[in-house]
């Protein structure tokens, strides 16, 4: 009986040696494995990270280029406004210059004649003429400007 119970005792410490063996096995693999996922983390985060800072640049570059088309909007604006005001300018002073020309081909009439055409005239009620607004006459052809 001590034969079989050193025999399985022998069993028992050899499959113990076995099992701590594969154990330790094991932890190594996983041990290397947990290594390798780490690397390749810290690749992936330096990755990412430049990417991250990539994008970074970009939304810049974005944000200048948008403020740069904001300025020149507003530029822009300015200048229609400018542009808007020289050219009602200019049709004041023409208005002005058209308003003689056209006196001096209107013919003159009596003073007991009221100096309303057909044409401008509108009736109110009770059949009293009143005169209408005259539409500024638009030239055919604009003659060119001397240079300034």
């Amino acid at each position: 009986m001590d034969r079989k119970l050193v025999e399985i005792q022998a069993v028992i410490t050899r499959r113990e040696a076995e099992f701590r063996k594969q154990n330790s096995d094991l932890l190594a693999e996983l041990i290397g494995e947990m290594k390798n996922q780490d690397n390749l983390m810290d690749k992936n985060m330096k990755e990412l990270q430049l990417k991250l800072k990539g994008l970074e640049k970009q939304k810049l570059e974005i944000i200048k280029a948008e403020d740069e088309v904001k300025e020149k909007v507003d530029k822009l604006k300015h200048v229609r406004t400018k542009l808007a005001e020289q050219m009602n300018g200019m049709k004041n002073k023409m208005d002005c210059l058209r308003k003689p020309a056209v006196n001096e081909l209107l013919p003159v009439k009596a003073p007991s004649e009221p100096a309303v055409s057909k044409a401008t005239t509108k009736t109110v009620t009770k059949g009293v003429k009143v005169a209408a607004p005259e539409p500024v006459a638009e030239p055919a052809a604009e003659e060119p400007q001397e240079a300034q």
